[in-house]
């Protein structure tokens, strides 16, 4: 009697407060991203110049684009993981971006061993539906064409 009760509404509770303060997240963390990606891309290009010097270019992009390149990681920061942030945290765009970025960089050995069995268990899903799609192919022509005969 004394026990938890449950809402008539199922789940209808919680929508004002997503938008309330999820919805503006989500309003400013797509343009953020949207524009921040080109940045991150051209900074990646010029990093990888400056990591792995082809003669004197890695030395002429270094002094540059070196300031720019050390004041990079605010761009950096700002990606698609800030959202699951704002979903597992409450927390704004920019502060989610900023604790993403700071887990990325502190679990690159997790994220590494994570992406390469994704890949795997994605290419391992890929041959099974092909196998199984190839054999239930099969078997309907031959039933079909044993159906002709």
């Amino acid at each position: 009697k004394h026990g938890v009760r449950k809402s008539a509404k199922f789940g209808c509770s919680s929508v004002p407060v997503m938008i309330r303060y999820h919805l503006g997240s989500l309003c400013l963390g797509g343009p953020a991203i949207l524009v921040c990606a080109p940045v991150r891309c051209v900074t990646s290009v010029l990093e990888f110049f400056i990591r792995h010097p082809f003669s004197c270019v890695g030395e002429f992009v270094d002094c540059l684009f070196g300031d720019l390149l050390a004041a990079s990681d605010g761009v950096n920061a700002i990606s698609k993981r800030a959202f699951m942030d704002i979903a597992l945290n409450s927390s704004d765009f920019f502060a989610a971006s900023e604790h993403s970025f700071v887990m990325t960089r502190r679990k690159v050995g997790t994220l590494r061993a994570m992406k390469s069995a994704i890949l795997f268990f994605q290419v391992l899903g890929l041959m099974v539906v092909f196998m199984l799609s190839k054999s239930l192919s099969q078997g309907l022509i031959i039933h079909y064409a044993e159906m002709d005969t």
